[in-house]
């Protein structure tokens, strides 16, 4: 066989092992992940099977926890009259952001807010706030992260809360 014809052999092998590894990897993928889907709140979530579901937190429509208990989500949905780009603006506003890190300090006296910026939830456009606080833990003190987007769609306002340990937030 010619060089030119090695050349091509390989191209072709390599080409076929990108298309295994690319069909292996998506389902793996596929199997490793479960989907909830709530088509009355209108919203679906992936997440690993790692996690699980679990009673659902107060006002809550859905919840996860990671098997090991360092994280949890759960999905909030309430119907809304308010318009989603009046919702953004005020968000964006320090008064929005102070009401919403005061209210976290009722609970956490040490909350900081770590971040707080427009975001997407889905398609929409939604908004983001991280803080940190301390809670108590099987009898000791642990940092967590707490991260909640805010959307409407349509005449429905989601939130998605993130909690989760500090050493567990990348």
């Amino acid at each position: 066989m010619s060089y030119k014809g090695k050349e091509n052999m390989r191209k072709i092998v390599f080409l076929c092992l990108v298309i295994i590894l690319f069909v292996v990897s998506d389902a793996e993928a596929k199997s490793i992940n479960t989907t909830y889907e709530d088509k009355k709140s209108g919203f679906s979530i992936t997440y690993p099977n790692t996690w699980r579901e679990t009673q659902t937190a107060p006002g809550a429509v859905f919840s996860i926890l990671k098997k090991d208990k360092s994280a949890g989500i759960s999905v909030n949905v309430t119907d809304s009259e308010v318009d989603k780009n009046t919702m953004i603006k005020e968000m964006e506003t320090g008064k929005s952001r102070n009401y919403f890190i005061s209210e976290l300090k009722q609970r956490y006296p040490d909350a900081k807010m770590i971040d707080h910026k427009r975001t997407y939830l889905g398609k929409e456009p939604a908004m983001l706030f991280s803080v940190k606080y301390s809670t108590k833990v099987s009898n000791a003190y642990s940092q967590m992260i707490s991260t909640e987007i805010i959307g409407i769609n349509g005449k429905k306002m989601y939130s998605v809360n993130f909690d989760c340990v500090e050493s567990a937030y990348t």
